[in-house]
């Protein structure tokens, strides 16, 4: 992208499933390193486990900024007495705040990362899937104009010469007849990381505590609404009412913001609206 349009790489292929890139700038500086490792489970999914180091700020998700628009920052400084009750809460109510901590940093505040992969499973679920209706040899079906088709065209050399040209699995376990995919399945993101960090569950975990407590203060001052209205009929004080619905209305917001939350740290695919996700 725009912000790292002039970053150049070199991929080391280590076989069957390990790879690691070296990422530098327009003046041969490290950028970015990466090591990765791949393990298939089973037909359809793979495990990866990764490790990123940055060597200057600027590569730091390694996706560029977004645009900040005027609005962006007006609703900034309108929400953050909000985001300083939240963190307050996380850190000083929250059963396990140092596994909370992290885990909302990879959940919430670091989603970065998951759009991240959201984009490499979109773009390798479409070459998979052209391959498959294509119905001939990979190397007269597979194109992708860029640099990065040597590292695919390795990887698979080596599958066909040393590997059968595919994963073997179990004996009794069959692969899927189709390598088509619903998109909620491609970016579901519990069974991809959630429910196997620890952090992230203790932080699914709190958030729902704090959903509950939220949906239950709510209904407290709408009732106390409800009962400081009739009375402020009786003696024209209707102050008191107000501040109560008010004070429902927050915890309204609030609720839906936690919900918010706690689905992002289980699909990629929006609350709301059209299903299909932005990506970089």
């Amino acid at each position: 992208n725009a912000g790292n349009k002039d970053v150049s790489a070199e991929r080391l292929f280590t076989a069957p499933c390990s790879s690691r890139s070296e990422y530098k700038d327009a003046n041969g500086k490290r950028y970015l390193s990466a090591a990765i490792l791949y393990t298939p489970t089973e037909p359809g999914r793979c495990l990866m486990f990764t490790k990123f180091q940055a060597h200057t700020r600027k590569a730091v998700q390694g996706a560029g900024k977004a645009k900040v628009t005027a609005g962006d920052r007006w609703r900034g400084i309108l929400e953050s007495p909000a985001r300083a009750a939240f963190q307050w809460y996380m850190e000083f109510v929250a059963k396990d705040p140092e596994l909370v901590r992290v885990g909302l940093q990879h959940g919430v505040y670091g989603a970065g990362a998951y759009t991240l992969g959201d984009q490499d499973i979109q773009a390798m679920h479409g070459v998979e899937v052209a391959m498959e209706t294509a119905e001939r040899d990979w190397k007269k079906s597979y194109y992708l104009p860029t640099p990065s088709d040597a590292g695919v065209a390795g990887f698979r050399t080596w599958m066909d010469e040393h590997a059968g040209g595919g994963v073997r699995w179990a004996d009794g376990v069959r692969d899927d007849e189709s390598k088509m995919k619903p998109i909620a399945q491609r970016l579901e993101r519990y069974e991809r990381h959630t429910r196997h960090c620890r952090y992230c569950k203790a932080a699914l975990r709190e958030l729902g505590v704090l959903e509950e407590r939220l949906v239950d203060f709510s209904n407290a001052m709408l009732a106390a609404g409800l009962v400081f209205g009739l009375g402020g009929a009786v003696v024209g004080q209707e102050g008191p009412a107000v501040v109560s619905l008010c004070l429902a209305g927050l915890a309204v917001n609030a609720t839906e913001s936690v919900r918010d939350m706690q689905h992002g740290m289980k699909t990629s695919v929006p609350r709301r609206g059209d299903p299909i996700p932005k990506l970089w």
